[in-house]
């Protein structure tokens, strides 16, 4: 595996994003993954890479890169805690526009790149950012869209998957099935981090 992690250009700065893709046999279907409120951390570095362990090219962007916040840390969950609060207030910095003009720089870095597919694109929101990948799917150029929204309750509870499959006519397609395949990896990957950070 290859993971790295790069600085892509935006409209409105650099996002720090992680990448992870296997070492052969590319260029592999793209994965842009986005984040959940608490930020990026390592547990969703893990998942970004079980994801890619599977054939994938996946993207994790930082969104709140516009704060120059890349890590919160721990955030006490008590309601009124000043962590809390300020997850909340970046949370809220954010909006489908902003992230859609994310999802195109993103994009247009990685048809520069020799490991991604861009012809099939596929989205996975985490929690707050279910939005953004079911927008992302339909608004951006993606040909062959994939989209998943996953969300949680508290972001310690069991996951909740949504599935955007697209016409009818599409029930037996090649771009259903490997949505279907995602979700999968999707569900092993969350259930296993979650029962990691339950311990």
């Amino acid at each position: 595996m290859i993971d790295q992690q790069i600085d892509i250009q935006t409209k409105d700065g650099k996002t720090t994003t992680f990448i992870s893709h296997p070492e052969r046999g590319g260029p592999f279907p793209i994965i842009i993954f986005y984040m959940d409120a608490p930020a990026i951390r390592e547990e969703l570095r893990d998942m970004a890479r079980r994801l890619a362990t599977s054939g994938y090219y996946v993207m994790l962007p930082n969104m709140y890169y516009r704060a120059g916040v890349m890590e919160l840390g721990p955030i006490n969950p008590e309601p009124e805690s000043a962590e809390r609060k300020r997850m909340f207030a970046l949370m809220n910095s954010l909006n489908i526009p902003l992230v859609m003009e994310d999802t195109k720089a993103l994009l247009a870095y990685a048809e520069t790149q020799k490991a991604a597919n861009t012809r099939i694109v596929g989205t996975v929101g985490y929690c707050m950012s279910g939005r953004y990948a079911v927008n992302a799917a339909t608004q951006v150029m993606i040909p062959q869209p994939a989209k998943i929204s996953v969300s949680s309750w508290k972001f310690r509870s069991a996951q909740s998957v949504g599935l955007s499959l697209g016409p009818s006519s599409a029930t037996t397609s090649p771009e259903r099935r490997e949505t279907l395949r995602i979700a999968r990896l999707w569900h092993t990957s969350s259930e296993r981090t979650h029962s990691v950070e339950q311990k």
